[in-house]
């Protein structure tokens, strides 16, 4: 009868031991997610750590994402949501590309005029897919097809000036960097207009990869054409495709 009565002493406390070790790992779990996917206001920046990380755009499943800002050398400052300092910068501060007056800091798109477009893909593919999609793709008669890179993808948008093919919008071929280059007049617009030349909605994958001054998950830039956004997103998402090719 002792044996017994120990016997359930002992997995009580076990199962106690679990429960409570589990709630906290949930609760860890909960908070990573949060932190790398979850929900916030687009357009602001908020401390992960020693990190920075920029509120990125809805994807085309609707899904909120922190997109990498910097790391913090010394500190992130919990009201700004940005590094205490920053080691690109002369006085230490953070810079936001879009407040300086530079004209190296403010790239501009130049695409050539004479492109065509393919039809929307049918459905939504990863970015790497979307790459073999369009190497792949016979239409017209012709299959000389490829994925289009970002400047070439914004030149579809209108509607919202500052991700226009002219705006300032600084994400460009030339200028890919999310640390150096992000700026806000990336976010597109309302979602009140139609952003697309084509009529088109939800976000549209270019060629060109995105680049970090630190470690990050692989990720290439899109057009989100519900509001007209030069977004980031994982290369392991889906968006949908509009491939081009040049007419001589």
């Amino acid at each position: 009868m002792k044996k017994l009565m120990f016997t359930v002493t002992v997995l009580t406390a076990m199962f106690l031991m679990i429960a409570c070790g589990g709630s906290d790992s949930k609760n860890n779990d909960n908070k990573n997610q949060n932190q790398s996917s979850g929900v916030c206001t687009y357009g602001t920046y908020e401390c992960h750590g020693e990190d920075s990380y920029f509120c990125g755009y809805p994807d085309s499943s609707n899904e909120v994402m922190w997109i990498f800002a910097e790391k913090c050398n010394d500190g992130c400052n919990e009201q700004t949501g940005k590094c205490v300092e920053n080691s690109n910068s002369e006085n230490g501060d953070y810079e936001d590309p879009s407040d300086s007056d530079s004209e190296s800091e403010e790239p501009t798109c130049e695409v050539d005029d004479n492109l065509t477009w393919s039809s929307k893909s049918e459905s939504m593919m990863t970015w790497e897919q979307a790459i073999s999609y369009c190497e792949n793709l016979s239409e017209e008669g012709v299959s000389d097809w490829r994925l289009p890179t970002v400047c070439e993808l914004r030149s579809l948008i209108q509607n919202c000036p500052a991700t226009e093919i002219d705006g300032s919008c600084t994400f460009t071929d030339n200028c890919l960097n999310v640390t150096e280059c992000i700026n806000t007049d990336c976010i597109g617009c309302s979602g009140e207009e139609v952003y697309s030349k084509f009529g088109d909605l939800y976000g549209f994958w270019s060629s060109s990869e995105a680049e970090f001054s630190a470690g990050s998950t692989k990720m290439a830039f899109s057009v989100n054409f519900s509001y007209g956004s030069v977004d980031q997103n994982v290369t392991s998402l889906t968006n949908y495709v509009r491939c081009v090719r040049n007419v001589e």
